[in-house]
């Protein structure tokens, strides 16, 4: 918790080098959605670094991490995440929409109740796939140096959540929605 108020603090009090078309920054978010049952992932951080390409639009890298949960089919669940975003700076630069691609690397073992509907399941087996994603966000102005607003990703292909040695699979799509925080350092 002392990490976010020192973040927060930040955000509100840190400068910025108005000069320069580079912010470095941090996001943190949170999300619920679907991937097969209720899921979330939270908290999401994600470190940012954004380029100015013109007045009013900008490109960003980011990278990061988040538990990812769902007590039906996920165990030990985690996203690593690259995101590629374009976005442009609106209503005198206090809001910002961005649209991202992005790839993710999800983890998991399968949660023990599965086996309860689908015996032979093996829950100590990792597993892991590579999802692309298509996310779009808005942002509100909070400070020079911060933003809140709200964010939808979903994962271009499916997640094999189970595959018995029975023959019964399991797959979902990953969708979240949540909200975020940004903070930009410099």
């Amino acid at each position: 918790m002392a990490r976010f108020t020192v973040l927060a603090l930040v955000a509100l009090t840190g400068p910025a080098a108005a000069d320069s078309p580079w912010n470095v920054g941090v996001r943190v978010s949170a999300a619920y959605g679907v991937l097969s049952e209720k899921t979330w992932a939270y908290p999401e951080v994600d470190i940012q670094a954004e380029y100015r390409v013109a007045p009013r639009a900008f490109v960003t890298l980011a990278g990061g991490y988040t538990p990812l949960d769902n007590h039906t089919f996920l165990a030990d669940g985690r996203i690593y995440r690259l995101e590629l975003a374009g976005g442009a700076l609106f209503a005198g630069g206090v809001i910002r929409t961005t649209a991202a691609f992005g790839l993710e690397l999800v983890m998991f073992h399968a949660d023990p109740d599965v086996v309860t509907d689908h015996p032979g399941v093996d829950i100590l087996a990792s597993r892991v796939s590579v999802l692309p994603s298509l996310g779009l966000a808005a942002t509100h102005r909070l400070t020079r140096f911060s933003d809140l607003g709200v964010y939808t990703r979903l994962a271009l292909s499916k997640l094999e959540l189970f595959d018995a040695p029975n023959g019964d699979t399991g797959s979902g799509r990953l969708w979240l929605a949540g909200a975020q925080l940004d903070v930009r350092f410099r």
